[in-house]
Order: structure tokens, then sequence, then C-alpha cells
């Protein structure tokens, strides 16, 4: 028997009322006549006592959700970054499971997954092991080949595809209270949690470095998503969906080499490419903005330079048309937020670097679980074992001497160890896929992206 991590698409779906006659044909004995005589009292238009109750009956009958727990032949996750929905798609055995798309009106899927292996069947499933929660925009079946396929989105989607009421929201109000607003606004939202893992500041109007600052307006074309991942953003956090729960968390600015999962080409990594695109682009201005406490003013530097710099431009540079804004908590110092915005600026304007990786394990090297990694989480990538173990885990000194025993001259060992020195191994993941199927197992595949740092 061959073991592989174990995966389980849990399914919750509604019965097409449309459909009532098919649904009918296939009740129990006893209930086809409360069935047609709650259909015919319910055409005519005349309910009786008793036909309200056999009316009851019946749609409790078709339209209450239906759950089952399925084994599929092949799933894959997509992880996108924040502002997007996470997408799926399960493929499941037509034979084990006869759901014909014609009668269905509804279908939730949990993607669920764990890194034990075994048979699937051990697979129990709880809010630790759920990788998507979404429902289905697409079914398909396919009697040719057995399959029937479900894709969709997870639960972002509803928030994304909601239009925002427009209404301007009231800074001096905690966040965490405008975006329960806005999820108890619509009834397709209103089973939607919200957790706040964000340690800092909620109320956000004190925080605002421009003129504007009691209140947070959002354009014709806002959706609910947009607001809120706004409303996260002002916070110095980011926003995204987990299971049935909106979180507002703290953005992982771990740098750290040892406190990352690492991905090592040799080791556990099955494909590795890096690209660096060389062309000329033109860089935004980058905005960083503070709020001092301490004198309460909004403080703010730009990078390039320009007369809107320092506290008096304030509100003029968070303004300033395709800046990009960095918010800063407590910083009193526009000195201090003007090497910030340079540093930033300076990584903006370096060539971007994509490094695109596969791996069928579940872990990283050091058993990380990488079934927990997200879009905006941080990881370390070498190009060999030597690279992990002497380049970066040597000083300035043992790096060079470990060069030269390689064959460098001095002088270029000195030049490669000094490179090392400035370039740090540590990749933003952009984007993750996780592909199961009950054939090949497991293959996660990731694309990182040169992480932007300041120090």
């Amino acid at each position: 028997m061959i073991l592989h991590p174990r995966a389980l698409a849990r399914l919750e779906f509604l019965i097409d009322t449309k459909h009532r006659n098919r649904v009918a044909a296939a009740l129990p004995p006893g209930l086809e006549e409360v069935f047609a005589g709650a259909v015919a009292l319910a055409s005519s238009g005349v309910l009786t006592d008793g036909g309200v109750v056999a009316a009851t009956l019946l749609e409790k009958r078709i339209v209450e959700p239906q759950r089952v727990d399925v084994v599929p032949i092949q799933m894959e996750i997509k992880r996108t970054p924040y502002t997007e929905a996470d997408a799926f798609s399960v493929e499941i055995d037509l034979n084990r499971f006869p759901l014909d798309p014609r009668i269905v009106r509804e279908v939730r899927v949990e993607g669920h997954l764990d890194s034990a292996f075994g048979v699937n069947e051990g697979l129990q499933p709880d809010a630790s092991t759920i990788m998507v929660s979404g429902y289905a925009d697409r079914i398909a079946a396919r009697p040719a080949d057995g399959r029937l396929v479900l894709e969709g989105r997870d639960l972002t989607s509803l928030l994304i595809d909601r239009p925002h009421s427009g209404a301007a929201l009231d800074l001096a109000m905690p966040a965490e209270e405008l975006i329960r607003g806005i999820l108890a606004a619509h009834p397709s939202t209103q089973g939607l949690r919200l957790e706040v893992r964000h340690e800092g500041a909620t109320t956000l109007a004190p925080l605002r470095a421009d003129a504007n600052g009691q209140t947070l307006s959002s354009e014709t074309r806002d959706t609910c998503w947009d607001v809120i991942s706004r409303l996260a953003a002002e916070m110095g956090a980011v926003a995204w969906v987990e299971g049935d729960a909106v979180v507002i968390a703290d953005r992982q600015r771990t740098t750290n080499i040892e406190a990352l999962p690492s991905m090592v080409w040799g080791r556990n990594l099955t494909s590795l490419s890096i690209e660096r695109g060389t062309a000329g682009r033109a860089t935004p201005p980058v905005v960083v903005a503070s709020w001092d406490p301490s004198t309460r003013r909004a403080l703010s530097a730009m990078w390039p330079e320009t007369e809107a710099a320092g506290e008096s431009g304030a509100a003029a540079a968070v303004h300033t048309p395709n800046a990009m804004i960095f918010r800063l908590a407590n910083v009193s110092d526009v000195e201090e937020l003007r090497r910030t915005a340079r540093a930033i600026w300076t990584r903006l304007a370096e060539a971007d670097m994509t490094l695109t990786l596969e791996t069928r394990d579940v872990t990283s090297v050091e058993g990380k679980s990488l079934l927990a990694l997200k879009p905006g989480d941080s990881i370390s990538v070498f190009m060999n074992e030597s690279e992990r173990a002497s380049l970066y885990g040597l000083g300035m000194s043992a790096r060079v001497r470990f060069l030269e025993r390689q064959g460098y001259s001095p002088a270029v060992a000195q030049a490669i160890a000094a490179g090392y020195e400035e370039l740090a191994p540590v990749y933003q993941v952009r984007e993750m896929t996780f592909t199961w199927s009950a054939s090949d197992g497991l293959s996660v595949r990731m694309e990182c992206a040169n992480l932007i740092t300041v120090g």
C-alpha cells in the first residue's frame, strides 16, 4: 500500500426546488401523498392548516442542506494574494457519488488536508485540517470518464462579489465594529465570524495622516472586501478569510533565517527556477506616514523627496498621485520616516525577482508544515545544502575560507562572501497551489518574490 498525505472533501448541498417532482419520486413510501397534497394546495393558492404542515415538511426534506464526506480522485487548492479569493477544484468518482448537477442548486465545499501519511479514510476533518471553504461556481458531471468536477472560490468571494453600500465609515468607531457591520449587512455574509489578531490600535481616526481622517469614503465600484482590506491596511494589518472567519492580523515580518521554513534544492525541492527582470521601469514615489501620539500631529515623508515632506505637507504627501503609502505607528521623527521611505523605494526600484519552486514534501527541511503557509508569509530558499550550511551559516571570514577551499582565489572568494553578506535568502510567498491526487499524493507549487525589508 502506498501512503500519501491524506485528503477529504466535505460537501454540503441543496436540492433545486424546481425539480420537486423528481425528488418526490424518490421519497420513502407514505410521503408521496403528503407531497402531492402540499403541491396541489400550494398551486391552488388555498392552504389549510394541514396543508401548511405538509408544505413545511416538504420544504424541510428538499431545502435542508445535505452533508457528505468524499475522498476525491484529485483536489487542487490555490492560495492567492489577500485581494483575491482562493480557488479550488475537486474531482470525485461519479460512480461512488452520483450527484446530478441538474437537481443541485448550491454546493458548499470544504477541502481538507493533513500531514499524516495513511489511508484517506483515517482523516478526521476539523478546523485544523481545513485548507479551503467556499461555494462551487461550476458543477460538471462527466460520464465519459466517470468524474464529477466542482470548481469554485473560498468565502472571500461572498465579499468580493458584493458591492459596498458606498456609505462613509466613521473612523472614530473601532475598526472591528465597522467590519462587523459590513458582514451583518447581508444574509450571505452574516455567518462569517471576525477574528482580530492585531495587537495595535483599531480606532483609526487618530492614526490617519490626512486632513479627512475622521471618515473613510468608498468609491462607487468598491466591494465589501475592498473596504475591509482598506480598514485592515489602515491598522497596519492585513485581512484574509480562514474557514468561515474574516481574520485581521499583523503582517509577518520575520526575516530571521533560523525562524523560517527552509526549502533547499537537492533536499526537499523537485523544481526551482529563479528569474530576475532587467528592463527599466518607473518606480512610484513612496510615502511613509505616522501619527505622533506625543504631539498629536500627523507626520509623513516621501522618497524621492518633494516639497510635500514633513509635518506641514503630511496631507499633500499622502495624497500624491500614484504614490505607494505605508503607515507606521508611533514614529515622532520625520527623518526616520524619510530613511524608511528611501529604503522601501530603493528595494522597489530593484529589478523584480521571482522564484518558482515545487516540492512533494509536506514539511520544510526543519519539519515545519507547509500546509499552514499562505501568501505574504516568508520562507528561505537555498540553491544547495552547502549554501545553506556554509555561505549563510558561517561568519564572513569562515565563509571566505570555505570558498577558497572550493577553488576560488582569495579576491573572488572575498567578493562572493561579501555578496552573500548583503543577499538574504528570504522571500515572500505570492501564490501557492496544493495539488493532491489519490495516485500521486501531494505536490506543492509556490511563486515567491523578493522581500522588501527595512533595516
